[in-house]
Order: C-alpha cells, then sequence, then structure tokens
C-alpha cells in the first residue's frame, strides 16, 4: 500500500516515475542509506550491497519495478533498490 498525503490518490502516491533532486542522505545501520528529495519524500535503500555514491545536491530518477518496487537511478548510472519510508 502507497504512503498517502492527504488528499493524494493512489496513483499519485505510487506514480511509474519520479524526477527529484536530493536534499539529503543519511547512513544508518549497517551501511544502510536513507534519501530525502525535494519533495520531502524519503526513500531507503533496501538492498546492502552499495553500488555506488549518492550525493545531496544530486538529480534521481526513480522508477517504479515489479510488485510496487522502486529503483532509484542517477545520471552516472548507480541504481539502487529503493522504499519510500515518508
Amino acid at each position: 500500500d502507497p504512503l498517502l498525503n492527504p488528499g493524494q490518490t493512489p496513483e499519485d502516491a505510487a506514480p511509474e516515475r519520479i524526477d527529484s533532486r536530493v536534499t539529503k542522505v543519511e547512513y544508518g545501520r549497517g551501511g544502510q542509506r536513507s534519501f530525502t528529495l525535494e519533495s520531502g519524500q524519503i526513500w531507503t535503500q533496501t538492498e546492502s550491497r552499495s553500488s555506488g555514491h549518492v550525493q545531496a545536491g544530486e538529480s534521481v530518477q526513480l522508477r517504479k519495478g515489479l510488485m510496487g518496487s522502486y529503483m532509484l537511478v542517477t545520471p552516472a548510472g548507480v541504481r539502487l533498490g529503493v522504499r519510500r519510508t515518508r
């Protein structure tokens, strides 16, 4: 089930693609990273492996994958499985 903001439809909450910019990167337990986007959404890395560097100020694209999963993709080709946590 997608996280809904007030007045937001499920389609708006779970779009096929989001283009945004990372405003903050936080490191949690086990090297898991959380990415805050310009919209205020927070996405957390779902895979333990790190496939490259993502930094604040970087443009990213979130693409909907199989079974409601999302992939965070940078222009440099970094691809990370993520899920929305806020």
